[in-house]
């Protein structure tokens, strides 16, 4: 047997409980063999590409459950989503007003058609460094003294769950004639219950992107993009889909999507209600911890996902996170140096809650208070040097490996972050300052992996403008 298909297979027998993606947390039950079921586009079997049979019909079934005029289901994930839609909405080379908060595949497309990006920057909770989104009125700012942005990219939900005022926001966007791209990747369950906001189809996007696996019974990297309105035309979405998703789409994903269809149209309002009934009840257990607490914002927010944080405690988002790993046999979703994502979704039964809040009460009960009270700051503070695309350019060729602290005042040359959630903190062209330095360091000492640094630990920036 291979070390994967060892590794997956006692991982599936270890009892170590799934508090992550994907949204069916291996509870689904499907009795096939995958390998019968395994085909390519054979005859009768419709083409993803140019859909007029079944797969069609299953892209009608996926946009008017979420209110869309057209679907496009993809088995390339999110990412694939994200590149089809900026590059349907913003021409080749012009400009987006991209939310500094978004997923790696934003900056990719924004590389790729090199595009100028306009950034909105979110406020940040003081204590956690946690994002907390922007107002409508921050997004009309930007808009009317940038004039020529051709469509705005925001994420909502994000990745702890927060949710933006779409509506105001698409209105204000709208004012100015110009599509709305949502990337909710994290948001596929939202609309399909009156316990959660609702989807941001329903409230005036243009364009909304879903990873079905993140938050809904489907296999991992099946994910929809949906449109409403007219501001970005069906065919343009076709044309760029056609070059992203791949041409030899699995079936099996496919499938899971159609499952997870029948699923919400026999079961769904059932398994939701008691979703929401089992989270508000670990959410009012929670209440009794003295040192952890669930973060809980004041607007519009996801409760599905449980932010669990450790700045009043004595513990690192790390330590907590290997303390459910390794003594509780529970998997979280991220680790932040403050905080810990355990994801949930509407498969996750009773003996879910039941035994994360038991682990969170010994814990609790074993660690002291804080040991200072610092607030946390936000990570996108960076100015930037010169456009993403013409940075990223240079890579491999006109560029210099530094230590961390001789880094500030350079202008990187690679993106560094943490994967999940795989949002940068610093983007190819950005100058490096010294609060992204101590960040980075923080998370490294705190045992988390920091991506895109050099494996002596240092970072790349670009030569030509080395300070």
């Amino acid at each position: 047997m291979g070390r994967l298909i060892q590794m997956l297979k006692q991982n599936s027998e270890s009892g170590v409980y799934p508090l992550h993606m994907p949204g069916h947390k291996r509870a689904m039950e499907w009795n096939i063999n995958p390998y019968s079921y395994d085909i390519t586009e054979i005859y009768g079997f419709d083409d993803l590409h140019e859909p007029s049979g079944v797969l069609d019909e299953l892209n009608g079934r996926i946009a008017a459950r979420y209110g869309a005029d057209e679907a496009f289901l993809t088995v390339n994930g999110s990412t694939s989503g994200v590149l089809t839609a900026i590059s349907a909405a913003v021409r080749s080379g012009g400009t987006i007003l991209l939310d500094r908060g978004s997923h790696r595949s934003a900056y990719n497309a924004v590389f790729l058609r090199k595009l100028h990006a306009e950034y909105i920057y979110h406020r940040t909770d003081p204590e956690t460094g946690i994002n907390t989104g922007y107002s409508p009125e921050d997004v009309d700012k930007i808009l009317r003294e940038k004039p020529g942005i051709q469509a705005v990219y925001i994420t909502s939900p994000t990745y702890e769950g927060v949710v933006l005022d779409i509506k105001k926001i698409a209105d204000t966007v709208h004012g100015y004639g110009i599509p709305l791209i949502v990337d909710a990747a994290h948001g596929a369950h939202l609309g399909l219950s009156d316990g959660f906001p609702d989807n941001p189809l329903n409230e005036g996007a243009d364009i909304v992107i879903m990873s079905l696996h993140k938050t809904l019974p489907v296999f991992t990297q099946t994910a929809v993009i949906c449109i409403k309105g007219g501001l970005v035309k069906s065919e343009d979405i076709r044309r760029y889909f056609n070059i992203y998703v791949s041409t030899s789409p699995s079936y099996l994903l496919m499938a899971s999507a159609e499952r997870c269809m029948d699923f919400l149209d026999s079961e769904g309002r059932a398994a939701f209600e008691k979703y929401r009934e089992l989270l508000g009840h670990f959410r009012g257990e929670c209440e009794a911890l003295k040192h952890l607490y669930l973060w809980k914002y004041d607007g519009a927010y996801d409760t599905g996902k449980l932010v669990i944080c450790t700045d009043k405690s004595s513990l690192s988002g790390a330590e907590l996170a290997g303390l459910l790993r390794t003594r509780y046999g529970l998997e979280p979703e991220l680790t932040s140096a403050k905080y810990v994502i355990a994801m949930t979704s509407c498969m996750d039964g009773a003996r879910c809650y039941e035994r994360l809040f038991a682990a969170l009460k010994e814990i609790d009960s074993e660690c002291e208070g804080a040991v200072d009270s610092d607030s946390a700051k936000g990570l996108f503070d960076s100015g930037r040097a010169v456009k993403l695309c013409e940075a990223w350019e240079t890579e491999g060729k006109e560029y210099i490996e530094v230590p961390l602290n001789e880094a500030v005042g350079g202008a990187s040359a690679d993106y560094v972050y943490v994967y999940p959630p795989g949002v940068p903190w610093l983007v190819p062209g950005e100058i490096i300052t010294e609060s992204s330095v101590r960040r980075i360091e923080e998370y490294m000492s705190g045992n988390i992996e920091v991506r895109g640094l050099t494996k002596s630990g240092g970072i790349k920036i670009l030569a030509a403008l080395q300070k």
